[in-house]
């Protein structure tokens, strides 16, 4: 299955959950990140891209309750109301949130839910026929503890990667799979690091017997 991402934030450099999201996937091939920019829009070359994929995912920071204009005009640009391909194929939503999760919900500070705020994201997608996912709405990533990001990366790449809707047992098999890449990931970084100190070590030694 392949997932295209496209990035709907007017600085995705500079933002650390954009970043961290991106190494998230980095690995996996069926995942293409498309980054939106400042340009002129090639109608024809983004809905080739949007044909040749299974699933298609908005991400982009929560701007006024909805996304920035740079998706906007991508969005009202490059979707047409007879784009029959896309009939079938899964659409998603990532949101970059900078208030709290408790404060989206009724009796909170904004009184609705994330996905009552993101309706209108699901109307497109069911006008054009597409099945449309649970969004995965991300808050104050810059407060997260080291043990929030890791579980936030899991969460990403089965939000990207991962078949749905899945069984209790395909997902238990899943998340075993993706734990077992990140912990090999991270030993095999361990070891690069050894290795490199132990090439600087041999170096060092030749140069020392040279000048004995």
């Amino acid at each position: 299955m392949k997932t295209l991402v496209v990035i709907g934030h007017p600085k995705p450099n500079e933002s650390h959950v954009n970043v961290f999201l991106k190494e998230s996937v980095a690995q996996i091939e069926e995942v293409i990140w498309h980054v939106l920019a400042n340009r002129q829009i090639d109608v024809e070359q983004e809905r080739a891209l949007l044909k040749s994929v299974d699933r298609i995912i908005l991400q982009f920071p929560i701007y006024w309750y909805s996304c920035p204009s740079l998706l906007k005009e991508w969005i009202d640009t490059v979707f047409s109301f007879q784009m029959h391909e896309l009939e079938g194929k899964e659409f998603g939503i990532v949101a970059l949130m900078g208030g709290a999760q408790k404060q989206y919900q009724a009796g909170g500070k904004e009184m609705y839910t994330v996905s009552e705020m993101l309706r209108p994201f699901e109307m497109l997608a069911r006008h054009l026929k597409m099945t449309y996912l649970p969004p995965l709405s991300i808050h104050q990533f810059s407060y997260m503890s080291e043990q929030e990001k890791q579980a936030l990366l899991v969460e990403y790449m089965h939000y990207t990667s991962a078949i749905y809707p899945m069984t209790f047992q395909e997902q238990g098999k899943w998340y075993v799979h993706a734990l077992k890449k990140i912990v090999h990931e991270e030993i095999q970084t361990v070891i690069d690091v050894i290795e490199h100190n132990q090439e600087e070590l041999e170096e060092l030694q030749e140069l020392l017997k040279e000048m004995m």
